[in-house]
Order: structure tokens, then C-alpha cells, then sequence
């Protein structure tokens, strides 16, 4: 989606809102998995058959380490480590991770404004008959299979960035990319002051749904949601985001919900929501943004 709007919009026009709930420490660096993989979506530099990490990409460090008898399930390929050094010498120089993320952004070709949604710590914690899991560990080391009970938002009195307030605020519309409402949109809203910022600003606000009848496009969205007693489908999803935004875009396949999201106050977009192509991205994108401004 985000690679859809960077199409048809002006760079200048675009300022993405990133999560920083999975950031984590490895092998003494500073990882910002999801930073990363929309600098990389951005920057044309993404393994696309993977959605995440560099194309061509090698992993001799990675080997180098295993040998070495560390742990190596969380893959960093060799290109992808300069990335985390640079931000890692950064961070111990002081510098912010706003800032280091623009000029990550800067050297990668990345024209649209990127924005971790904080500078402070973050993370996402899961909870299960198997013990405590941070994020990367049931998303990667498990890959998601898991039993989870709970999901903890450990943030410590993080605040959202200037620059994030300052974007939200000014903005003309706010779309909440199909992400999964529980890891990749959860930890920013539980800043409570991005909580309040979206209360504040509901009206321009539009939820792309990341699922289709009670399956996630992508990702264990739906199967997450269902754990943890959510609906698993798009009722359950604004019932999620309910006074967070004043629309939401759904499947047409969906359609059979559109009375039900009216009656919880929202403007209901029926499009085919499933990107396989660019040019899915680029309609699903323009199609969004016309509905936005002509209403």
C-alpha cells in the first residue's frame, strides 16, 4: 500500500508513520525490522520474494556466527548489517532515531518522509501457555505458531515524535495501512498521546483492511485476532480502531458487512483490496485517496 501511494502521490506529498514495537538488540546492533522494510520497499532495494531484507543478498556473517556458536535464527544478511551499524553508531552518538532514520533514508534513495513513531523504546510483548515472547521470537524464531493469550505494550512513558504530531496534524488525509491491527499498529497506539492525536483527528482518518472474509492477506492478523477473542474479520477490525477513524476500506468480497460498519458510525469503500502487482498497489492507492477527497 505504502509503495502504491508513493506512486501516485508528489514524495513530498507522503510521510510514512512506522512502528518501532519489534525493534530489537542483535548480535550487539540496533534492528528496526519494520523501519527497515519500508526504507527498502521505498529505496526499490527489497528482496521482493521475501518482503523483507536486500535482494541478492548473502549471509557469510551470518554463517560465520553460527559457527561461532551464536544464535543466528533472526536472518541479517551481510548488506543488510551495514544498515545496523550505521544506525547503531549513530544511536551511541547520540543522535535520535528520527534522525537516523533520515539519513538512512537519504543514502538508500528514499524520497518519502519516513518517521519511526518514536525515538523512545517500544516493545511488543506475547504472552502464552509456552512462556513470555517478544515479538521477533514469535514472529521469526516460532514463526507464529505459538498459543497467545495477551500482548503487552511495554513503552514507558514513550511519546511520539515533533515531527510525528507535526504530520498527523497538518495532514489532509491519514490512512492506516493493511497492517496487523495486534503487532504492527497496536504498539503505536498504545503511545497514549498517538491514541489521543487520532481521537483528535478521526474524521480524516481510513482503515485499509488487512483482511479478507476471516483470513490476513499477509501475517497472522486473523489468526492472532481470534487468540485473543477478536472477531476475526472486518467487524472485528473496526470494532478495533472504533473512534480511531471515520472510514474503512474493505474487500468487495466483504460486502455482506457494509450495514453492520455503518451502524458503528463508519463510511464503508468496497475495493478489491488484494495487491499482487504494482499496478494493484497504484489503483488500490489512487482509488483510496479519490474516495478520501471527493467526498
Amino acid at each position: 500500500m505504502i509503495l502504491g501511494l508513493a506512486s501516485v502521490l508528489d514524495p513530498a506529498d507522503l510521510t510514512c508513520v512506522v512502528n518501532v514495537g519489534d525493534d530489537e538488540v542483535f548480535h550487539g546492533l540496533n534492528v528496526s525490522p519494520d523501519l527497515d522494510t519500508v526504507m527498502y520497499t521505498l529505496g526499490g532495494s527489497i528482496d521482493t520474494s521475501k518482503g523483507w531484507g536486500l535482494a541478492n543478498e548473502s549471509y557469510q556473517t551470518l554463517n560465520s556466527l553460527n559457527v561461532l556458536g551464536e544464535e543466528t535464527w533472526f536472518n541479517l544478511g551481510d548488506k543488510d548489517l551495514a544498515t545496523h551499524l550505521v544506525r547503531t553508531r549513530m544511536l551511541r552518538e547520540g543522535h535520535k532515531l528520527t534522525q537516523v532514520t533520515q539519513h538512512l533514508c537519504s543514502r538508500l534513495g528514499v524520497k518519502v518522509r519516513v518517521l519511526p513513531v518514536s525515538d523512545d523504546k517500544v516493545s511488543t510483548i506475547l504472552h502464552g501457555p509456552e512462556g513470555v515472547l517478544s515479538m521477533q521470537e514469535y514472529f521469526v524464531k516460532h514463526r507464529c505458531e505459538p498459543d497467545i493469550s495477551d500482548v503487552e505494550y511495554v513503552q514507558d512513558n514513550a511519546v511520539i515524535t515533533p515531527e510525528v504530531v507535526q504530520s498527523i496534524s497538518s495532514a489532509d488525509a491519514i490512512i492506516i495501512c493493511p497492517s496487523n491491527p495486534v503487532l504492527s499498529i497496536g504498539p503505536m497506539l498504545a503511545i497514549k498521546q498517538m491514541n489521543e492525536l487520532l481521537i483528535e483527528h478521526r474524521s480524516k482518518t481510513v482503515v485499509v483492511s488487512p483482511l479478507i472474509g476471516s483470513e490476513s492477506v499477509s501475517g497472522p492478523a486473523g489468526y492472532l485476532m481470534n487468540q485473543l477473542g477478536m472477531e476475526s474479520n472486518v467487524l472485528g477490525l473496526a470494532n478495533f480502531y472504533q473512534g480511531l477513524c471515520t472510514g474503512v476500506v474493505i474487500d468487495e468480497s466483504d460486502g455482506m458487512h457494509e450495514v453492520s460498519l455503518v451502524k458503528l458510525g463508519l463510511s464503508v469503500m468496497m475495493l478489491p483490496i488484494m495487491m499482487r502487482t504494482k499496478s494493484d498497489k497504484q489503483f488500490l492507492a489512487q482509488s483510496v485517496l479519490e474516495a478520501i477527497f471527493n467526498e
